[in-house]
C-alpha cells in the first residue's frame, strides 16, 4: 500500500474513533442532562408530553366550545375571507361581505353561548402539535365586530352589545390554552374588540358608553404564568428531543459540520439543565404576581440575560431552548392601555370637550399621562405604544403607526397603531 492509501486509512480510521467517542461522549452528556431537565420540569409543572398539556376534558363534548370549531370550519364560504372587513365606513359593504358567512355567524353564536373551552388535541410529541382553530377565532370574532357595527348603525344597540361580548368571551376561550401563541392571539382578538368599540362611541349616550367600555372588561387580564408555564413545557420538551443534524439544517453534513453538530449537541447537554432552571426560577416570580407585565418583564429578562451574548454553538443551543420572548409583555399591555385611551375618550364625548390626560397613566411611558393633539375638527388621544417613542400619533415613514391613538374627527372616531 502507497503513502497516499496508508494516510487515507489512517485518516478514516481517526475519524471513525472520533465519531465512537463523540458518540460516547454525547450519550453520557445527554442522559445526564436529560434526567436533569425531567426534574426541573416536574418540579416546575412544565407538561412536557401532550396528555399533560391537553388533558382529556372534564365536561361532555355538547358542553364544550372546541368541540363546535370543526362545524363552523365547516360552515365557512368556500373562497371568502374576512380580512380587513373592519376597516371600511361603508356599512352597507360591511353588511353585503357578511351575507355569506351568516351560517358561520350562526355557529359562533352557539360557541360563545356554551359554558365552557376545553381544547384537547393529539400528536406524536409537544412539537407536532398544531393549532388551526386558532385563525378561526380571530375570524369569528372579526365577523361578530364587523356585524356590530352594521346592528349599531341599525339601531340595533343592544344586538351591537351582545356581539361585542362574544368577541370578549372568544378572547376567553383562549384562557384554557397553555402555549405563548395562544396568548398571543388573545391579545389581537382583544385589539379586534377595542376598535369596535372605539367606532360605536362616539353615538353612544352615558349607559350605553358604558355597557360598551364594559365589554372591555370581558376577556379577562393577560395570565402571563398560565401562558409562560406552557410554553417552558416546549421548552423542556426541546432540550429533552432527541437531536438530528437535520433539525438544524445540515441534510448533507461534511465532516467539519458533523463536528459542529457533536459540539452544539455537547453544548446543548451542558446547558440545556441550567436553561430550563433559569426558566423555572423566572415562574417562581411570575407565579406570585400572574398579571403584573413589570414582574414578567424582570423575571423574564433575567432569565435571557445570561444566553443573549452568546455566539456559535451555544448561540444555536439558546436559540433552540430559549423562547422568543421578543415583544410578549409589551403585546400583553396593549389592552389596558386600549381601555385606559377609550374610557378618557368617552367621558370627553360625553362631556362635548376635549379629553383631560391630567389623571391618565400610560403604560408605555412610565405611567405619565397620555399624549394629546388638537386638531381643527378634533383631537388625538394617544400612548407612545410598544416602541415607548413619541411620533406625534403620526405614521412613519413605512406606514406604520407605532403610537397608540383614539383619532376623533369630524364625529367619528376609531382606534389605531400598535
Amino acid at each position: 500500500m502507497n503513502r497516499v492509501g496508508k494516510g487515507l486509512l489512517i485518516t478514516s480510521g481517526v475519524l471513525v474513533t472520533l465519531g465512537v467517542v463523540a458518540s460516547a461522549a454525547w450519550k453520557i452528556s445527554d442522559n445526564a442532562a436529560v434526567e436533569k431537565v425531567k426534574a426541573i420540569a416536574k418540579q416546575s409543572r412544565f407538561p412536557v408530553t401532550v396528555a399533560e398539556m391537553y388533558p382529556e376534558p372534564s365536561i361532555p363534548k355538547e358542553e364544550n366550545a372546541f368541540d363546535l370549531i370543526p362545524a363552523y370550519t365547516e360552515a365557512k364560504p368556500k373562497g371568502k375571507t374576512v380580512a380587513k372587513i373592519n376597516d371600511s365606513d361603508d356599512v352597507e359593504a360591511i353588511r353585503t361581505k357578511l351575507e355569506p358567512w351568516a351560517p358561520a355567524l350562526a355557529v359562533m353564536e352557539k360557541m360563545t353561548a356554551m359554558p365552557k373551552y376545553q381544547p384537547h388535541r393529539t400528536g406524536a410529541n409537544l412539537v407536532a402539535v398544531s393549532f388551526p382553530e386558532f385563525a378561526d377565532l380571530k375570524q369569528g370574532a372579526q365577523l361578530l365586530a364587523a356585524r356590530a357595527k352594521v346592528r349599531a348603525h341599525d339601531g340595533d344597540m343592544p344586538g351591537a352589545l351582545s356581539d361585542l361580548e362574544r368577541v370578549g368571551t372568544i378572547s376567553r376561550f383562549l384562557d384554557s390554552e397553555h402555549v405563548l401563541i395562544g396568548g398571543l392571539v388573545k391579545v389581537s382578538i382583544e385589539a379586534t374588540l377595542a376598535k369596535a368599540v372605539a367606532e360605536l362611541l362616539p353615538s353612544a349616550d352615558g349607559p350605553t358608553s358604558a355597557k360598551l367600555l364594559a365589554t372591555l372588561d370581558r376577556p379577562g387580564p393577560f395570565n402571563f404564568d398560565h401562558f409562560l408555564r406552557g410554553e417552558g413545557g416546549f421548552r423542556a420538551y426541546a432540550a429533552l428531543d432527541h437531536l438530528t443534524p437535520e433539525m438544524l439544517g445540515m441534510e448533507n453534513p461534511t465532516f467539519e459540520t458533523q463536528m459542529s453538530f457533536v459540539e452544539i449537541r455537547l453544548t446543548r447537554a451542558s446547558w440545556a439543565p441550567e436553561m430550563v432552571s433559569d426558566y423555572a426560577k423566572c415562574m417562581e416570580k411570575i407565579e406570585s404576581t400572574p398579571f403584573d407585565p413589570d414582574v414578567a418583564a424582570e423575571a423574564l429578562s433575567s432569565s435571557t440575560a445570561p444566553y443573549e451574548h452568546a455566539t456559535g454553538a451555544k448561540r444555536l443551543v439558546a436559540d433552540l431552548l430559549l423562547p422568543v420572548f421578543s415583544q410578549v409583555v409589551e403585546s400583553a399591555r396593549r389592552p389596558t392601555v386600549s381601555h385606559a385611551l377609550l374610557e378618557c375618550a368617552s367621558k370627553a364625548l360625553l362631556a362635548k370637550k376635549a379629553p383631560d390626560v391630567t389623571s391618565t397613566h400610560d403604560a408605555f411611558d412610565g405611567g405619565k399621562p397620555f399624549k394629546l393633539l388638537t386638531t381643527q375638527t378634533g383631537w388625538k388621544l394617544y400612548s407612545l405604544g410598544a416602541d415607548r417613542k413619541d411620533d406625534g400619533c403620526e405614521k412613519s415613514k413605512d406606514g406604520q403607526l407605532t403610537d397608540l391613538c383614539v383619532i376623533y374627527d369630524a364625529g367619528k372616531m376609531l382606534l389605531a397603531g400598535r
